[in-house]
């Protein structure tokens, strides 16, 4: 291990100039999974102590796949560093990786492989504090992991039905449904002995009626009106409309949000997890037109 980390700070040092100009012009890492994150997320991984000098272990982004359970896979594994740039001049590093932390300098993120192999190809790379997942797309942690999982399951564009079923009267209350799917299984994935799975829990389905007014709907978000039931049914989620003075059919939309906890593998303790903890939320939408007429009296 020690040789195999000697080689690889110093090919850090011959090509540091150009992974640190990398850093200042956007070398973060960029995600394919779209989730707002927590505000304050994570560091990518708790360093391990190996060898006098924090590192973390890494698997690689091409033996990503989706498990059925929360265990990892066969798959080789590579050291990575974060090296302190000292200063603004290019040259004055420390020599030991350090834990970053959030800061306008950036560091420089090297890796190499476990059995003394050298560098991991396209390291050193520019890496500013503190995105939770790595940059490079050679290698991935337990974020990437987690993301890989969450972009494996299918949100479907929310189905919905309304009653009255085809045109909204004012003054009577229009029952809103979302009908398709709002359960989904967890989604295990893993590259390596690395794995994370992310459980989704549905949020909510919030309700643009296309007037300026939405309903967010918690309860109820899939309860439909029955013919054959009861007059006395009711539901939380509902809207009555007041107007529609133009006579023009209301651009309204329907939005379902769910929640997104991950559980991961625990670096620091083989055969442990932590989690689960909030990992981001998705949101599917679908367009919806309310026709709304109001009743005219007749008197005669």
């Amino acid at each position: 291990m020690r040789s195999g980390f000697v080689a690889a700070v110093a090919t850090l040092a011959i090509v540091l100039f150009s992974a640190t100009a990398s850093a200042q012009t956007g070398g973060g890492a960029t995600d394919d999974f779209d989730a707002v994150r927590p505000d304050e997320p994570a560091p990518p991984t708790t360093p391990t102590i190996d060898d006098n000098s924090a590192t973390i272990t890494v698997s690689f982004r091409d033996d990503l796949q989706i498990v059925s359970s929360q265990s990892g896979t066969s798959g080789a594994q590579a050291k990575c560093g974060f090296f302190d740039v000292n200063s603004d001049e290019f040259y004055s590093i420390t020599i030991v990786p350090v834990t970053p932390t959030e800061r306008d300098l950036p560091y420089i993120l090297h890796c190499w492989f476990l059995d003394g192999g050298g560098s991991v190809p396209g390291f050193p790379i520019g890496y500013v504090c503190c995105d939770p997942g790595l940059p490079g797309g050679t290698v991935v942690n337990e974020y990437d992991v987690a993301e890989y999982a969450a972009a494996s399951i299918n949100f479907t564009l929310p189905a919905f039905e309304t009653s009255p079923a085809t045109e909204q009267v004012v003054g009577v209350r229009t029952w809103l449904a979302v009908t398709s799917q709002l359960d989904f299984a967890p989604a295990n994935a893993a590259a390596g002995p690395i794995w994370a799975t992310i459980t989704p829990q549905f949020r909510d389905a919030e309700w643009d009626l296309g007037n300026g007014d939405t309903v967010t709907c918690t309860n109820d978000a899939t309860t439909l009106w029955d013919p054959a039931g009861p007059e006395t049914q009711t539901t939380e989620c509902g809207y009555v409309y007041t107007t529609n003075e133009d006579g023009e059919p209301f651009q309204g939309s329907v939005t379902v949000t769910w929640d997104l906890f991950w559980t991961y593998a625990d670096p620091n303790n083989p055969g442990g997890s932590i989690g689960p903890a909030f990992f981001g939320d998705i949101s599917q939408t679908t367009p919806v037109e309310f026709t709304v007429r109001e009743l005219q009296a007749v008197i005669d």
